[in-house]
């Protein structure tokens, strides 16, 4: 057993522990299979997939990931954008990584001229829709798409072409072929359309991102519930526990609170796995639990708000266009871009950093634990410039030692915080 094939047993062994469906590689753009060691669990009716393609330079390279099977069988790829030339694409389901295989034997069939239908606006990755001049033509049972979605640091890109009309609505966003969400591409929203020749240049993108995420009808999160008022509801973050968390209803959006503090009552100097499962109460000071903030997150594209109140009265503001954190393995990385507000930005040099606690020291300091250090848990580097995590102080801050916002208050201990996210 070589070293690679080691490395996925022992990460395939993991997921196991944890999900009950099939494990698959999951890369995008990868120029060698031994590359790609990102693992992506996929759901009952899906399959394992990878797709050998040229580039237009003539680079050899491979997406891989979960799929349905329906697009499995002779398919006129849709993903040929750009001097993108597929070679050979297969689907397995027989084991867990089946498609380290790349012995691929589906040739990409063509569709005959006369079965040629709408002409797309077809590109990949594109900051600016106006930078998409590419045209593909469709198959005759195919409609122009249109995805919006952020990478993993921050940037909005587009992704135009041909699409199968049943991908279009109530799909989940990583049900489309070779995007791999789980690697840090998050869906921000979505569109189709069949009207005219390149009508995805100016199609509305704005489905299947406010819809429901929970494939069993339960809420994901506050923004999927009926209700109008503020208050505390169950959720779902992961379909099937339930969570009770304080949901905030106002200016027609509906925000989960990820984090609560008001009265000093909780302790949040907590170690690894209170962080991880979430401890306090709904209905008072608490932190959701960074498994659940991650599943949230990651879903569709989300924004992160963040109200803070000084012990005069005052209120501030930080809001962010991009949030998400990593799973446990990934040690719950942040991700966070567009700030704005009236606090100051003193999250944005947390952005990429791991999560640290008194007992897991994640941050990058080689001269102390920074979570030990201020007596908290947060995004640390070298140490931090904001701790809502830390100590509950009523005023008066000792140097990193308290519940601060740098911007605002220096080292001043705040009286409230309330950290709140919602879809994009």
């Amino acid at each position: 057993m070589n070293s690679f094939t080691l490395l996925l047993f022992i990460l395939v062994a993991g997921f196991r522990s944890t999900y009950s469906g099939t494990v698959c590689l999951s890369c995008s753009g990868v120029q060698s299979i031994n590359q790609c060691t990102h693992l992506e669990n996929c759901r009952n009716d899906e399959v394992c997939f990878f797709e050998k393609y040229n580039t237009e330079s003539g680079t050899e390279m491979y997406d891989l990931g979960c799929s349905i099977p329906k697009l499995c069988t002779k398919r006129k790829t849709r993903q040929l954008t750009e001097g993108h030339h597929l070679t050979c694409q297969g689907c397995c389901n027989n084991t867990n990584v089946c498609n380290l295989n790349t012995e691929c034997g589906d040739v990409p069939v063509s569709h005959n001229s006369s079965e040629s239908g709408r002409t797309c606006v077809s590109c990949t990755g594109v900051q600016n829709i106006n930078d998409c001049t590419h045209l593909e033509t469709c198959g005759s049972n195919e409609v122009c798409f249109i995805h919006k979605y952020a990478t993993e640091s921050g940037i909005e890109q587009y992704d135009f072409g041909c699409t199968l009309p049943e991908l279009c609505v109530n799909k989940r966003p990583d049900e489309i072929f070779g995007k791999r969400l789980a690697e840090g591409h998050h869906m921000l929203c979505k569109g189709c359309c069949n009207k005219s020749n390149v009508c995805n240049l100016n199609a509305a993108c704005d489905d299947a991102v406010k819809q429901n995420t929970s494939g069993n009808g339960r809420p994901r999160e506050c923004d999927d519930l009926n209700n109008a008022n503020t208050g505390v509801y169950t959720i779902y973050p992961d379909e099937y526990h339930a969570v009770k968390t304080y949901c905030i209803m106002a200016n027609n959006e509906k925000w989960t609170v990820i984090q609560k503090r008001f009265n000093g009552f909780v302790d949040f100097y907590q170690e690894w796995n209170a962080y991880k499962r979430g401890f306090g109460v709904a209905t008072g000071e608490y932190w959701m639990g960074n498994d659940y903030i991650h599943r949230i997150s990651t879903s569709t594209g989300h924004k992160l708000s963040i109200y803070l109140e000084d012990f005069d009265g005052t209120f501030k503001y930080a809001n962010y266009s991009v949030f998400l954190i990593g799973d446990e393995k990934e040690k719950y990385k942040l991700t966070l871009s567009g700030y704005t507000g009236d606090a100051g930005d003193s999250l944005i040099t947390q952005t990429g950093m791991t999560f640290s606690t008194k007992d897991r020291d994640n941050d990058p300091s080689a001269a102390l634990n920074c979570a030990a250090y201020t007596q908290g848990a947060w995004w640390y580097k070298n140490c931090t410039s904001s701790n809502l995590n830390g100590p509950y102080l009523a005023g008066v801050g000792t140097y990193e030692r308290s519940m601060f916002w740098k911007d605002w208050k220096v080292f001043n201990s705040i009286k409230k915080s309330t950290m709140m996210i919602t879809r994009t």
